[in-house]
C-alpha cells in the first residue's frame, strides 16, 4: 500500500514477476436421468470433471504436469403431498480444478463443494402465488485468499459452510395487482480456525427483496400502474479477520408506467430516498458507492 499523501512508504518498482506459463485443457460430461411415478419426481445425474495442466518456467526449474479429475453426482426429487402442496429435496456435489499458482509456484488446492436443500412449494389463491420456503446446507473444501505476505498471490485457506433459510414469493393477488419477495437469512462459518482469520468475506447475514406493481385499466386503449420495490441487506465483512465491515445497505425504488395503444412510458425514481449505500467489498483499499437518487424516463413504441 502507497499513501499518495504521506509518500510513504515509497511506492515499489515496476517488476514483471512473470516468470512461468500455464496451460490447463478440461475436458467434461455430463448426464442426467429423470424418473416421475405416482406423485413423485426424482432426477439423479453425474458430472466428470478432468483438467490437464502444464506449467513450463522461464528458470531453471524444469517444468511439471499436473492431471486432476473427479466424478461428482447430484439427486432431487420432489413429491406431490396435496394438490397445492410438494416438498422437494436435492444433494449436490461439485468439483472445480485450480490452475492457480501460490508464491512457491505449487498449484493450489482444488476445491470441492456440497450443497444440500429441502423445501416446501405451495401454491395460493388456485396457482395465482406461488410460496416456496427452504432450509439449505452448503459445503466448500478450501478458501483460496489474498497471501498476506506476498501481495498478488493466493493462498488456500480452510473451507467454508454455509446453513440457512430461503423464503419466496410471487405471483397475482388480484388481477391487477402483483406482488413478488424473498428473505435469505445465512450463517457463513469457516470450517476451522486459522491464522487467517475467522470471518467469511462478503456474505451479509440476510438479504431481503420486495416489489409490487398495480395496472388499472383506465379506457379500452389506456392502461396505468403504479410499482414500488425495497431492496436490502444486512453488513458485511470485508477482511477475513473482522476488522473491516461495509453497513448494511436499503434502497427502495418508485415507478410509474402508461400504456397507450403501441406506447409505453415507464417514468422511475431509484434509490427514492437518496440513501448512501455502500457496495461489498474485498478490499480494504476499495469500497464501492452504490448509484444516488436518479430518474429515468423510457419511452417505447
Amino acid at each position: 500500500p502507497y499513501n499518495l499523501f504521506t509518500s510513504s512508504p515509497p511506492p515499489l518498482p515496476v517488476v514483471d514477476q512473470r516468470d512461468y506459463d500455464i496451460r490447463s485443457y478440461q475436458t467434461g460430461y455430463y448426464g442426467q436421468y429423470l424418473l416421475k411415478f405416482w406423485k413423485v419426481s426424482v432426477v439423479a445425474g453425474v458430472r466428470s470433471n478432468d483438467a490437464a495442466t502444464k506449467i513450463r518456467f522461464f528458470s531453471n526449474r524444469a517444468p511439471y504436469s499436473d492431471d486432476r479429475g473427479s466424478s461428482t453426482p447430484n439427486f432431487g426429487a420432489v413429491v406431490d403431498v396435496l394438490k397445492n402442496v410438494s416438498v422437494y429435496g436435492t444433494l449436490a456435489y461439485g468439483y472445480t480444478p485450480t490452475t492457480t499458482l501460490d508464491f512457491s509456484r505449487n498449484l493450489l488446492p482444488n476445491v470441492r463443494t456440497r450443497n444440500a436443500e429441502t423445501g416446501v412449494k405451495i401454491d395460493l389463491f388456485r396457482s395465482q402465488l406461488l410460496f416456496q420456503g427452504s432450509y439449505f446446507k452448503l459445503y466448500q473444501s478450501t478458501a483460496l485468499v489474498p497471501d498476506p505476505q506476498h501481495p498478488g498471490y493466493l493462498i488456500a485457506a480452510p473451507g467454508l459452510q454455509s446453513e440457512g433459510i430461503d423464503l419466496s414469493i410471487i405471483g397475482q393477488v388480484t388481477p391487477d395487482w402483483m406482488i413478488s419477495g424473498s428473505y435469505v437469512n445465512a450463517k457463513p462459518e469457516v470450517l476451522t480456525f486459522s491464522r487467517f482469520g475467522n470471518t467469511v468475506q462478503g456474505q451479509p447475514r440476510e438479504t431481503f427483496s420486495l416489489y409490487s406493481s398495480y395496472r388499472r385499466k383506465l379506457t379500452d386503449e389506456v392502461k396505468a400502474g403504479i410499482g414500488a420495490g425495497a431492496y436490502g441487506r444486512s453488513r458485511s465483512a470485508v477482511t477475513r479477520t473482522g476488522s473491516y465491515w461495509v453497513p448494511a445497505a436499503l434502497q427502495v425504488d418508485l415507478n410509474g408506467f402508461l400504456n397507450w395503444r403501441q406506447f409505453d412510458l415507464n417514468i422511475g425514481v431509484r434509490n427514492l430516498f437518496d440513501r448512501r449505500n455502500y457496495g461489498i467489498s474485498f478490499n480494504t483499499t476499495y469500497l464501492p458507492i452504490n448509484e444516488t437518487r436518479n430518474v429515468r424516463a423510457t419511452l417505447s413504441y
